[in-house]
């Protein structure tokens, strides 16, 4: 995961994994080589959709501003990561029975189908807005609410709650 998420950052975990995906074609034994490949995959794929859903998860809480270059940036390495998985997921399916078990392949197929829906419901995260104000009432409307709740009319002396918590935190309060 990322510390930072300014553009000079992104760009620089982006490249690196360019770097690791670059290194994920093996030589030599065919079967043993392919999964090696495909868990290379795999390990890059998981730690891209980790780290832009962690990216939107910060933007969303506020954590972090939105820029729109560094959403760019995400969006092309995932277009990139789904265009070389896809391929190495087509041809594992292709030869899945020579190699009898490719351990990672059904891993891959994953998330090879969630960068694929990640880019196709892309929607650009942005900050969360809460349903209620984000300051304190001032003094006024603060004396006019104790007012209205002051104003209610009591319950009734032998009603009880019908939640069984709310029951024992009840009578704990009539024993006080």
């Amino acid at each position: 995961m990322l510390a930072t998420y300014d553009l000079s950052a992104v760009r620089q975990f982006v490249t690196s994994l360019n770097d690791r995906r670059a290194g994920c074609n093996g030589e030599g034994m065919f079967c043993s080589d392919l999964d090696e490949s495909l868990g290379c995959h795999v390990t890059v794929c998981k730690d891209l959709v980790d780290t832009v859903r962690h990216w939107a998860k910060m933007v969303y809480h506020g954590l972090i501003g939105f820029d729109p270059e560094v959403e760019r940036v995400f969006k092309a390495e995932l277009r990139r990561a789904l265009d070389d998985t896809t391929p190495a997921v087509k041809h594992g399916r292709q030869v899945v029975n020579e190699c009898f078990d490719l351990e990672r392949l059904d891993e891959l197929e994953w998330y090879a189908s969630q960068i694929d829906t990640m880019l196709g419901n892309w929607v650009s995260p942005q900050r969360s807005v809460a349903p209620g104000p984000r300051t304190l009432p001032g003094d006024e409307a603060d004396r006019e609410i104790r007012e209205r709740v002051a104003a209610l009319a009591p319950l009734p002396p032998d009603w009880r709650p019908t939640d069984p918590r709310h029951v024992r935190l009840l009578e704990g309060r009539s024993a006080e």
